[in-house]
């Protein structure tokens, strides 16, 4: 067989394209590059050719890759990240792109394509991930033959309903009762058997009361009330203080606070005749009388002139008063709230011995035997420092607290000691 000719193989032989320099220094131009040598020229052309060349290779492999028959945008992105260079900014896939003809000096026509406005920001942060939603169990009735098997409540109701009874008009214990499916066809008969649980008691809605301003009337008698109290006049003191035990229309509305010994004493008999009134009630005013009758008790100073000034009566008077108002007007919770504030300055090493003094007849009022028992060491105690305090102290004023207070631990003290005996006597008596 003859060997083909020159000219047949140079026209089988297939041609690469190129890129010419004219088309570089066209494009230089248009840029503002002008003094490019015709060696530069074709070094860039060259050069540009063999970029795109191994670039659109690498984007038809990763076309084929990703088995499709054309190669996107994203297949080029792809090849162009794994030769190091960038993308360029702009680079969208458009079906129709529009083109526009611009005329250059040298008198050449170029075709370049129209960019939309872009905003460069979301192109050069990352995506946002979407972070999936927390899975979670939804339940479902069941279904038999095919249909929704409805909840107990609706299942009931419809029952109702198809038998002709308004579910509203029920009683509470008819409409919480689900009946049978052989009762469904006699509405009267469930009726009946439905009706003997209903409960034949009702409660009835009292109207919760709330504090009335107080009338004209109302404060004119108040105002002649505290005046009788602790004016000079004895005989209408004991009129007002009568008239405050006795009386069923009077309002608690507020709290007294003097620093006058004696206008203590007369608020303090005030506040125990309203105490002791049957038609008085002092619930919703106790966190306004008991730290009031506290202080009185347990105040460190009371009245102005304390070495000469009869406090330990108030101290009594007050401690009185409000172990009738606990135990007439108060709670357990009360009671033991009191009895822990009293015997917290009972222990306490800083208390003076005035205000100790104050909280000896409510501690032994409201202790527990168990709890009597306890503070007999502490008894003890302060009766030998009391003792000491009393006779070889230099203050005058500690003296005559010390000697107070000495009396009353002298007369409660054999208690305790009683106390102590017959829970030692019970004791022996259990283990024998």
């Amino acid at each position: 067989m003859a060997a083909p000719s020159t000219s047949t193989s140079s026209f089988a032989q297939s041609f690469p394209p190129r890129i010419e320099p004219q088309y570089v220094r066209i494009v230089g131009d248009s840029v503002g590059v002008v003094n490019l040598t015709p060696a530069a020229l074709q070094c860039l052309a060259d050069k540009l050719t063999q970029v795109m060349t191994r670039c659109s290779m690498a984007a038809r492999q990763f076309a084929t890759h990703g088995r499709r028959k054309t190669v996107k945008v994203e297949d080029l992105e792809f090849s162009l990240r794994s030769l190091g260079l960038p993308m360029p900014i702009g680079a969208l896939t458009r079906s129709l792109p529009s083109v526009r003809q611009l005329r250059m000096p040298g008198g050449e026509q170029l075709y370049v394509r129209e960019d939309m406005d872009l905003d460069v920001p979301p192109l050069t942060q990352p995506p946002q991930v979407k972070v999936p939603v927390k899975r979670h169990i939804r339940v479902h009735w069941i279904r038999v033959d095919s249909e929704e098997e409805p909840p107990p409540e609706k299942k009931a109701k419809k029952i109702m309903q198809g038998a002709g009874v308004p579910t509203l008009d029920l009683p509470a214990a008819l409409r919480k009762r689900t009946p049978l499916p052989s009762e469904s066809g006699a509405p009267s008969v469930s009726y009946r058997l439905a009706a003997q649980g209903v409960p034949k008691k009702e409660q009835i809605l009292i109207k919760p009361s709330f504090v009335e301003p107080l009338s004209v009337e109302q404060q004119i008698y108040l105002k002649e009330i505290v005046e009788a109290c602790v004016g000079q006049d004895d005989r209408k003191r004991q009129q007002a203080l009568q008239s405050l035990e006795r009386d069923t229309g009077i309002q608690i509305r507020c709290n007294i606070v003097h620093r006058c010994l004696s206008m203590l004493i007369y608020v303090v008999r005030m506040m125990r005749a309203v105490a002791v009134n049957k038609s008085v009630k002092l619930d919703g005013v106790l966190h306004e009388f008991l730290p009031s009758l506290m202080s009185c008790m347990l105040g460190r100073v009371v009245c102005t002139r304390p070495e000469s000034d009869n406090h330990w009566a108030l101290r009594d008077f007050a401690g009185k008063t409000l172990i009738t108002i606990i135990k007439d007007h108060g709670t357990k919770d009360t009671r033991r709230r009191a009895f822990r504030a009293v015997k917290r300055i009972f222990d306490e090493p800083s208390s003076s011995y005035s205000m100790i003094y104050g909280t000896i007849t409510t501690l032994l009022e409201f202790a527990t035997p168990v709890e009597r028992i306890r503070l007999h060491p502490r008894f003890m105690i302060l009766l030998e420092r009391t003792r000491t305090a009393a006779a070889t102290s230099g203050d005058q004023q500690e003296r005559i607290e010390a000697h107070k207070l000495h009396a009353s631990l002298t007369k409660h003290e054999p208690s305790l000691r009683r106390l102590i005996k017959q829970a030692a006597q019970a004791s022996r008596r259990g283990h024998s």
